[in-house]
């Protein structure tokens, strides 16, 4: 393999590992009433998810072309849309502490700012680009069965938490730590090279 690959595939695996892990830890703080810290981790969790699922997109790309095409774009809009959503947990901090601002008056002011509507279109969008590269991953059989079922629990999840307004509670979460559990051994085998039961040949080629 040249030189190239294997460090990008070091750098897959390191994704793999510390994006999800970020992205849950910080949405753990949602519970606990500090969307400040939320801010502070949670986007660069989610942004280093952007390669990791716009390479999988690639990988389904490889024997269904259209509908992988469609899996990396997604993946690239809907990951970069949920990351700039995140920061506005540390904005809405600030907002509230040095402007003595209402959380409601936070959130009608950035609902309204058409500048920041697209990203969060984009971000309520992610858990449909989830589901989407489960079914690529199903389909073409790309690694393990169990790794795309737990994507579409952790994305079910994430609707009925969200919609059924349990965002602030302590449900919200686990959605992340579904999607942490799928991605971990994935980046543990992209990180030491060894993809035997992860992937197949036609998705490292």
């Amino acid at each position: 393999m040249p030189k190239y690959q294997q460090l990008m595939q070091k750098f897959l695996g390191f994704a793999c590992i510390v994006g999800p892990l970020l992205y849950f830890i910080g949405t753990i703080f949602v519970p606990l009433g500090n969307p400040g810290i939320v801010g502070m981790i949670a986007p660069y969790g989610m942004a280093l998810l952007i390669p990791v699922f716009m390479e999988m997109g690639r990988w389904i790309g490889q024997v269904q072309p259209r509908y992988g095409f469609v899996c990396t774009v997604l993946a690239l809009l809907t990951t970069a849309g949920n990351t700039a959503v995140m920061f506005t947990f540390a904005t809405n901090e600030a907002l509230t502490n040095d402007l003595a601002l209402t959380p409601e008056e936070v959130q009608l002011y950035i609902g309204n700012d058409l500048y920041v509507f697209p990203f969060f279109l984009m971000g309520a969008l992610f858990p449909l680009m989830i589901m989407l590269l489960a079914v690529g991953l199903w389909r073409n059989q790309i690694g393990p069965r169990w790794v795309p079922a737990l994507f579409v629990v952790g994305a079910v999840g994430f609707f009925i938490f969200v919609v059924g307004g349990y965002m602030e509670g302590t449900m919200f979460p686990v959605p992340m730590f579904i999607w942490l559990l799928a991605l971990l051994p994935m980046g543990w085998r992209l990180w030491t090279g060894k993809m035997d039961g992860i992937l197949g040949e036609m998705a490292v080629a």
